[in-house]
């Protein structure tokens, strides 16, 4: 499989210092991934009080190369941007998948996602992409059954400020804390599943 990554959960996985241990979870390789062109631009605007984090993206920079012209439909890519909810960045992605079925899309902007999900004129298109969507939430998943619960609650705890989902599963006085947590992060996917059963990959 190809792995397309978006801006959003780069950023976000770096701000909690997992962006590697997630490449590595989601067997992220140069040859088999690419990323959006405008990353390191975004990076540097948004991160210049986070030295330690832009150098981490800059990095992944670095490993992963950019996506190359001419791999989406223009035509489908057009039907996508209409789209208000689907940034140009996220429909280009979406657009490369629809036409590749060796393409998962990993993505950090849920809003997009809903939207590919319950928008009618869009929904041709989530049929060619089911099951083949990562959201950060099933990729945080894949990080504790790697690391252990209590590894990136850690993480998450340190940086409550990076995802108000991920803050609302980690961030819990109950007594089971990891039940809790797989409960929260499960429910919004299920949100989407509820609009499209089996566009979110099934692990």
């Amino acid at each position: 499989m190809r792995h397309l990554v978006d801006n959003d959960i780069v950023l976000k996985l770096a701000r909690l210092k997992l962006l590697n241990d997630a490449a590595e979870a989601l067997g992220l390789a140069p040859d088999n991934t690419r990323r959006l062109g405008a990353l390191p631009y975004i990076a540097k605007r948004n991160l210049k009080n986070e030295p330690d984090v832009l150098k981490t993206v800059l990095e992944f920079c670095d490993t992963y190369p950019a996506i190359s012209g001419g791999e989406d439909d223009p035509k489908l890519l057009a039907e996508i941007s209409r789209s208000p909810k689907i940034d140009g960045g996220e429909a280009r992605l979406f657009a490369i998948a629809a036409g590749d079925k060796n393409v998962v899309v990993i993505t950090g902007d849920k809003r997009s996602v809903v939207a590919l999900a319950e928008e009618r004129k869009l929904r041709a298109v989530a049929g060619r992409i089911e099951g083949r969507i990562e959201l950060l939430e099933t990729v945080v998943k894949r990080l504790i059954e790697a690391k252990g619960f209590e590894v990136i609650r850690q993480h998450v705890l340190r940086r409550l400020d990076v995802d108000q989902t991920l803050a609302v599963a980690f961030d819990t006085q109950e007594s089971d804390a990891e039940t809790h947590c797989l409960g929260a992060l499960a429910s919004e996917v299920a949100r989407i599943e509820k609009v499209h059963s089996g566009l979110i990959r099934a692990r």
